[in-house]
């Protein structure tokens, strides 16, 4: 047909150079992965508009007054406290029991505690003291360990 352009034919790939591979699948790092070096000793549930994925890092969270954030930073990442320490299947040590990571009363405490932020995590790390908040701890060089929703 008359002003149809012609199709360019399929670029020709050069003798010896390798099949354009594609990605690799992200490999999901395990629990014992996430803590290998760190020294837990707290456990909490961290509300938070942003998206983390399994094993990052969480920021230090801000000094708020009045409902206001300052320019100031906390000792470590608020949270909801859980517990002390979490051994390599995922079994938190809590005041009162050992309560494995899936179990459903951490889905209740979160749920119970929400701060409405869009994500909720598990996250672990050093104790950096107790925060304003009711059952608040501050946790220090914090990492997600699981996610709830």
């Amino acid at each position: 047909m008359a002003g149809t352009p012609k199709k360019k034919p399929p670029a020709r790939r050069q003798a010896g150079t390798p099949e354009p591979r594609s990605p690799k699948p992200k490999k999901v790092k395990t629990l014992t992965e996430i803590l290998r070096g760190k020294r837990i000793t707290a456990i909490g549930i961290r509300y938070d508009a942003r998206d983390f994925k399994i094993g990052a890092k969480v920021p230090r969270s801000y000094d708020w007054i009045d409902n206001a954030r300052t320019p100031k930073r906390l000792p470590g990442t608020s949270s909801i406290f859980l517990g002390q320490g979490i051994d390599d299947e995922g079994v938190i040590d809590t005041p009162d029991d050992w309560v494995q990571i899936n179990d459903p009363r951490i889905m209740r405490v979160a749920k119970a505690n929400d701060y409405r932020f869009g994500h909720a995590y598990i996250i672990a790390g050093e104790d950096r003291g107790a925060g304003e908040d009711s059952h608040e701890i501050l946790i220090g060089d914090a990492v997600v360990i699981a996610r709830l929703w």
